[in-house]
């Protein structure tokens, strides 16, 4: 052989071994790509997972808040109606005909005061003063009368053993939450 074909032979081995090498490293390219792609797609496959749980999470969120501000705007306007209510009440008993006034007071302190009781003075409205003198003849009670505008019905009386409060004020307030649940239920229902 001469050394121009074994120079060829050499060449032709080497660009041979060099075109196996290309192939090689070509289907090893190609093996890592595609095994890359493939964890492209499980990363977004998950990362989609995670944002679509992410949203449904955030809806889940927001009807939970927007039930919530609806529960509150339903309590207010029940509180709201409900004070109402009591305020309409407070007017009409406090704005009663004399001879109502003067029975339902007379009941109510009977219920409150002892029997034999030494007064001091009574505070009374401003515009009840006559209603308060009959009420007090009829518990045989005698004292001074002080009008007031704090107290809108009823009356509070100053004793030697204390202070009795006969008031409108008093009786709601203790009324109240029994005659709240009344409504509550009886609207409710």
């Amino acid at each position: 052989m001469s050394q121009n074909t074994l120079i060829e032979k050499i060449k032709a081995d080497v660009a041979q071994e060099v075109a196996q090498i290309k192939k090689s490293r070509e289907a090893e390219m190609a093996k890592i790509e595609h095994e890359t792609e493939l964890a492209l797609e499980e990363k977004r496959a998950a990362h989609q997972a995670l944002l679509e749980k992410e949203l449904v999470h955030m809806e889940l969120v927001a009807i939970a808040k927007a039930k919530q501000t609806g529960n509150i705007a339903v309590q207010v306007a029940k509180r709201t109606a409900i004070d109402e209510i009591f305020a309409a009440l407070v007017n009409t008993l406090s704005e009663q005909p004399a001879d109502e006034y003067v029975r339902v007071y007379t009941t109510h302190a009977t219920q409150i005061l002892p029997t034999k009781i030494t007064a001091t003075s009574v505070e009374a409205p401003k515009n009840r003063l006559t209603e308060t003198e009959q009420i007090l003849k009829q518990l045989n009670v005698t004292t001074t009368i002080t009008p007031t505008d704090s107290i809108v019905a009823g009356f509070i009386l100053h004793a030697e053993d204390g202070v009795y409060d006969v008031t409108l004020g008093r009786l709601i307030e203790e009324k109240r939450p029994e005659l709240e649940m009344e409504i509550v239920n009886t609207v409710m229902s």
